[in-house]
């Protein structure tokens, strides 16, 4: 879900139903296939399955490779984030930092042989609602960079510049950075603060907010290397004045009450606080 391939033949059967089009002013400037969670036949898909014998190029690699910049698969927040004029999106100044998680979780689709995994039956874990926008990280690490400024806005995959009005204009309601330096200059701790970014012209505004937000899903302490635990963070968010995803679960055995991968993804349906189908859990 929210892979795009490119405009290839294999794929054009894609055509109808996930040609997504990007334009400035008239002219195209990127096509996709997006690949996203719709009913055929009644029935919910979520995701695209495609003989081998299609691609002639992975035939020969090794179990375990990533393939997807060899078949130039790109995720659809990228996109999003380069090539939709909403986002008001300038200078990309590098990737990622390779010292920070990335916000990703993985699918429950992928994580079937937990199941049988009697020890995992007692693991507690928190269940907060997926919302459905862009997902930001803010840090300020002085020790982590040469350059002049040490305060760190990004996106999923990449490190964005004060040209980009949505993820810095975050920063400047919630005095993100400000907060962050203080912690700093009063601890000695770097934070990476993790949340969602929705509101209008944001991946589809799912829930309909009439202005951009933010709200928070983790936080990491960088110098001691770990996570702050849900009460941790909670209390964080408070004393920062951030707004916090919704948590519907804080303490809950999910393998112990549930035996199926359905079984989960029913329990994942349902509605936010605001009346529309929420993305997910």
């Amino acid at each position: 879900i929210d892979s795009c391939l490119p405009i290839e033949d294999r794929y054009a059967f894609l055509h109808d139903r996930c040609l997504k089009t990007y334009r400035n002013n008239e002219d195209v400037v990127k096509q996709v296939y997006r690949i996203k969670t719709m009913k055929l036949r009644g029935i919910v898909s979520q995701g695209l399955l495609i003989p081998l014998s299609q691609f002639p190029e992975i035939t020969d690699i090794e179990e375990g490779k990533d393939v997807t910049k060899l078949l130039n698969v790109s995720l659809y927040e990228d996109l999003e984030l380069q090539f939709n004029p909403k986002y008001k999106i300038g200078n990309i100044i590098g990737p990622f930092p390779n010292w920070l998680e990335k916000t990703d979780e993985e699918r429950i689709q992928n994580l079937e042989e937990l199941f049988a995994n009697p020890d995992i039956k007692q693991q507690v874990f928190e269940v907060t609602e997926k919302y459905d926008g862009s997902s930001a990280t803010y840090v300020y690490a002085p020790e982590y960079t040469t350059t002049d400024d040490p305060f760190f806005v990004c996106s999923r995959n990449v490190r964005l510049s004060e040209a980009n009005d949505v993820f810095w204009n975050i920063s400047r309601k919630y005095k993100i950075k400000e907060q962050l330096k203080s912690l700093y200059d009063s601890t000695g701790i770097v934070y990476a603060v993790q949340g969602e970014i929705v509101g209008p012209g944001i991946n589809g505004n799912r829930d309909k907010y009439e202005d951009v937000d933010f709200y928070v899903f983790r936080v990491r302490n960088i110098t001691d290397n770990k996570w702050l635990t849900p009460e941790e963070r909670y209390e964080f968010c408070d004393w920062h004045d951030l707004k916090h995803v919704k948590v519907i679960e804080c303490e809950f055995r999910v393998f112990n009450e549930f035996n199926t991968v359905e079984e989960i993804l029913s329990y994942a349906e349902g509605k936010t606080d605001r009346g529309n189908e929420r993305e997910g859990v």
